[in-house]
């Protein structure tokens, strides 16, 4: 600001941003960027890069559709008619992204050049935007860096962040449109029936199912008690293990081998098997998270159409759940 007056500040001594987060989701997810620095307030968050240098590429890949499905399930839905959350805890704890120190020069160039062609246009549901050619360069070219193949995992990626949306935003519509009357089961019997249909067979069972065949020498071994787990206190990165007694039973390295160790409890083991590659614990932990996701949301929803009480719709989601064996703490709303 020129011919300051009392109270006035430049915009650089207030920290403005050229990139913004945006706190609150429906079908859309954009992270809006400013090629000038700007202030924000209220709904949207300044993002504001250790290194200037990656500004445009970091912008790029916070607007990629990978992105979006880490926000989709990294979030949380508190809001009415299904809007998805997230705070600037959740952001960093729970949301991942790209390491720009890991792509190469000419990666970033290729993934900027395909961001400018959408940068200025109106961006619409994940749905339209699926569609959309310059979005499926943009995506295809950060896929591309990750070392995954386009022709392989574009489609799943579109197809599966669809189906979570809809899920997440099909649930309170359905609240709403739910009739009067009150079919004449007990709360007991739409339990069992719901649990039959949905879940017959039990859940998977984790970590096995969720695993790529690992061998021996690649795991290690820690000795558990009887009793359910727990995530305790954290510091600089290390998760206490804490038995029912608030017992400190390990300490785990992050959050992932906390959540792998806290959902492999099994009341007859003793000994956990765990993997020595922080990335066979983080993939096998991410893949458990969508299916328990997916699996809470069928249950919620048959649930709902029996009960036409979403409270005891979600009560009952959730003890089917952990009657079967789940023992995570994922925010499955």
């Amino acid at each position: 600001v020129s011919n300051r007056k009392p109270g006035w500040y430049s915009i650089s001594e207030v920290n403005a941003a050229q990139i913004f987060w945006t706190k609150t989701y429906d079908s859309s997810f954009m992270q809006r960027y400013s090629q000038n620095k700007l202030l924000a307030d209220q709904r949207l968050y300044q993002i504001n890069p250790i290194d200037d240098s990656n500004i445009e590429f970091i912008a790029a890949i916070l607007n990629s559709t990978i992105f979006s499905l880490f926000i989709e399930l990294g979030g949380r839905v508190n809001l009415g008619d299904g809007a998805l959350d997230t705070t600037v805890d959740e952001v960093k704890d729970h949301i991942l992204t790209i390491n720009p120190s890991k792509i190469s020069k000419s990666q970033k160039s290729n993934i900027i050049a395909a961001f400018n062609k959408i940068i200025d246009r109106e961006i619409g549901s994940i749905n339209d935007e699926s569609k959309k050619r310059d979005r499926k360069m943009l995506d295809s070219r950060v896929l591309s860096s990750m070392g995954l193949d386009p022709k392989k995992y574009l489609d799943p990626l579109y197809s599966g962040l669809i189906e979570l949306v809809t899920d997440r935003l099909s649930l309170p519509k359905m609240r709403k449109k739910v009739a009067k009357a009150k079919i004449d089961y007990s709360i007991q019997q739409i339990k069992e029936q719901v649990e039959k249909e949905i879940l017959p067979d039990g859940l998977q069972r984790f970590p096995e199912a969720f695993t790529d065949k690992i061998q021996k020498k690649n795991l290690s071994e820690i000795s558990v008690p009887a009793r359910p787990l727990r995530i305790g206190s954290h510091f600089f990165g290390k998760y206490e293990i804490l038995d029912d007694n608030d017992k400190k039973v390990y300490e785990a390295d992050g959050i992932d081998m906390a959540v792998y160790i806290i959902c492999s409890y099994k009341p007859d083991e003793y000994i956990l098997q765990i993997p020595k590659s922080p990335k066979a614990i983080m993939k096998a932990v991410q893949n458990y998270q969508i299916y328990i996701k997916e699996l809470y949301l069928k249950l919620a929803n048959r649930a709902l159409s029996a009960s036409t009480d979403y409270k005891i719709a979600e009560r009952l989601a959730l003890e089917i759940l952990r009657e079967n064996g789940y023992m995570g703490n994922f925010d499955l709303d």
